[in-house]
């Protein structure tokens, strides 16, 4: 890896008070000043549209994924590209599209979750393991960030650990869309078996008798240390779960509440039809509601992204242009407000709200306590490899 000189952004940050229970943490006690350092990064000579998607437990190899491509890539610490190999085009072994990144799986191989079920690939590209999917997607809302795919043991067998993504085929007007909802799934690999786990917590905003489509109730996932961590997009909270022998076991639910979060209400849910399959998702209508996109744990500390939103009233379309390359893209509108970092320590709220240096771009995933985040694109340099930021947080 290419050491990087020391980049400290110190922040002075207000915290808000409030009442502790023994299962909701809303309290914060924090000193306010947070800052990201950059203690190294990763240089990767490859020209294409390359995410981090893994590091080995090690933290000797990286994994890298394109996904417009279908491309993954297996490098070294110093960036070398050691394994590479590609599963695009109609061939046999083709995944589909991925749900999320891939992960290293054991010591050789990878794991990944996609269209047509889970796979595990060896470095070489051959399938080694193909578990289908019981229920068929054929429309995918593909997530690059954060990190959500894991290898565990779960009840003495290997198995893979991901988000359950079964709300895009189902009907959010239907009230078992919200009952039987399940944010996570674990594929025991030697059975081939698929278990759906964790319920909406009885006081969900999600079981408030309102409609909400999928892209407002995908779960995002981050697991360390036999500890899970579960956020919806339109819900200012983190689920902590304990992982045991039966499955998962809810320890802490933390309370956001930021200064500033604007989240639509739900619809009626009558109201909210998916008979074309799509899940809710369109490619227009106005952007700017407030989300919560990540959440990471390590030892006593949580960290949580997510952006404050717009008022109503304030929210754009995107706007539809053609690039240099003559290729048509969607550019979001400039009034959208920069994402925003809370921190928790033993279950207190440390700080509300912080911005993460300009630099720094998608939180990619953590490792320990090692945070590892993309490159901020720049409209003004484009470059012609890849470059990834490892990251401390520091309480100043």
């Amino acid at each position: 890896m290419k050491l990087l000189s020391t980049l400290l952004i110190g922040l002075i940050i207000l915290s808000s008070c409030g009442d502790n229970s023994e299962s909701i943490s809303e309290g914060a006690k924090g000193s306010g000043n947070y800052a990201f350092n950059i203690v190294d990064s990763l240089v990767v000579d490859y020209l294409g549209a390359g995410l981090l998607a893994d590091v080995s437990s090690d933290g000797n190899r990286f994994l890298i994924y394109d996904n417009q491509r279908t491309s993954f890539l297996v490098t070294d610490k110093e960036g070398t590209i050691l394994h590479q190999f590609e599963k695009s085009g109609d061939i046999p072994d083709s995944p589909g599209s991925l749900f999320n990144p891939p992960a290293f799986y054991g010591d050789d191989q990878i794991a990944l979750y996609a269209t047509r079920g889970y796979f595990i690939f060896d470095f070489e590209g051959n399938l080694v393991k193909k578990v289908e999917d019981a229920t068929s997607r054929s429309m995918v809302i593909s997530r690059n960030y954060p990190k959500a795919v894991y290898p565990i043991t779960f009840q003495n067998q290997p198995a893979i650990l991901s988000p359950n993504m079964d709300v895009l085929v189902k009907n959010p007007a239907k009230d078992e869309y919200y009952t039987e909802n399940r944010a996570v799934q674990i594929v025991l690999t030697e059975t081939d078996s698929i278990l759906p786990l964790i319920p909406l917590e009885p006081n969900s905003r999600y079981l408030d008798g309102k409609g909400y489509t999928a892209m407002k109730i995908l779960p995002k996932i981050s697991f360390n240390n036999n500890k899970l961590s579960v956020t919806y997009p339109k819900e200012s909270r983190v689920y902590l779960y304990d992982f045991t022998s039966n499955g998962f076991q809810l320890d802490q639910i933390l309370e956001l509440t930021p200064s500033v979060f604007h989240i639509d209400n739900g619809a009626d849910r009558e109201t909210v039809d998916n008979s074309s399959g799509n899940s809710g998702f369109s490619f227009g209508g106005k952007m700017g509601e407030a989300s919560v996109n990540a959440s990471y744990h390590f030892g006593n500390t949580v960290i949580v992204e997510y952006n404050p939103g717009l008022p109503e009233e304030l929210r754009k379309e995107p706007e539809l242009i053609t690039t240099s390359e003559g290729r048509m893209t969607l550019v979001n509108p400039d009034n959208i407000p920069s994402n925003l970092w809370q921190v928790f320590v033993d279950g207190e709220k440390q700080t509300d709200g912080f911005l993460a240096p300009d630099v720094l771009g998608d939180f990619a995933l953590g490792q320990g306590e090692d945070l590892w985040f993309t490159r901020s694109p720049s409209e003004e340099e484009e470059l012609d490899y890849l470059i990834f930021y490892k990251v401390k947080l520091i309480e100043e």
